[in-house]
């Protein structure tokens, strides 16, 4: 410790008026930089979370545009003769129908059977009913699809009455 040092530990430093007032004003003037710091923060993270659900919102539009699309080509398939299904054409089309699926797939949507299973509102959307064990999907008309565990699409299933 050099000998400025010691001087300046032992003199006592006197407090007017006007310093009180100039810390006092510092220490205002700090909470509000930090309030100000807080708030900016927050907003911050609103913005961010306001982005990730417009993404959202644009995929979610964006792939039920595409549903029709994907239940044409699957609809189609089960349509074709056994006799056909090892003709060229016919394996191309499956193979888009494969290559569809797949995009959704990367894009966290994925389909989810009925068949067999209690009806469930939440899950399944009845297009109509038929003999069969009541309350249980005898049919699946429509592919359900969900998004992690949010359902996107229900199933549109006929359900055993």
């Amino acid at each position: 410790m050099t000998m400025a040092d010691e001087t300046m530990q032992n003199e006592e430093v006197a407090v007017t008026p006007e310093a009180t007032a100039d810390c006092v004003k510092c220490t205002e003037y700090l909470s509000g930089w930090k309030r100000a710091m807080a708030d900016y923060q927050n907003r911050e993270k609103d913005v961010a979370k306001e982005k990730q659900e417009i993404a959202a919102y644009t995929t979610m539009s964006l792939l039920n545009e595409f549903f029709p699309v994907l239940d044409n080509l699957q609809q189609a398939m089960t349509h074709v003769p056994e006799e056909q299904r090892a003709l060229g054409w016919v394996q191309g089309i499956g193979f888009i129908n494969k290559q569809f699926s797949d995009i959704l797939g990367r894009y966290g949507l994925q389909s989810f059977s009925a068949l067999g299973k209690p009806f469930d509102p939440t899950r399944h959307e009845a297009v109509g009913d038929t003999e069969g064990t009541p309350g249980i999907v005898v049919r699946e008309v429509a592919s359900g699809y969900q998004m992690g565990d949010r359902v996107v699409r229900p199933a549109k299933v006929i359900v055993g009455k």
